[in-house]
């Protein structure tokens, strides 16, 4: 966070993943997508510290956002 914070803000497309079950990333979600300007923030209730699965309703704004 020390590299993020000393460059920030970032003018570039980001997303910032976060999941309820993530308890080492989830309170710092929030703070890392201030970051960057317009970073689009995807939540899941399901996943845990990895990307969401197919069957997570979050699997395909991640999709979406990589293809675009």
């Amino acid at each position: 966070m020390n590299s993020i914070n000393s460059n920030a803000p970032f003018d570039v497309p980001s997303v910032v993943f976060s999941v309820e079950n993530d308890f080492a990333f989830k309170n710092m979600a929030e703070d890392l997508a201030s970051k960057f300007e317009g970073s689009l923030k995807i939540h899941s209730n399901t996943a845990g510290h990895h990307l969401p699965l197919s069957d997570d309703p979050a699997f395909t704004q991640i999709k979406n956002f990589i293809i675009n």
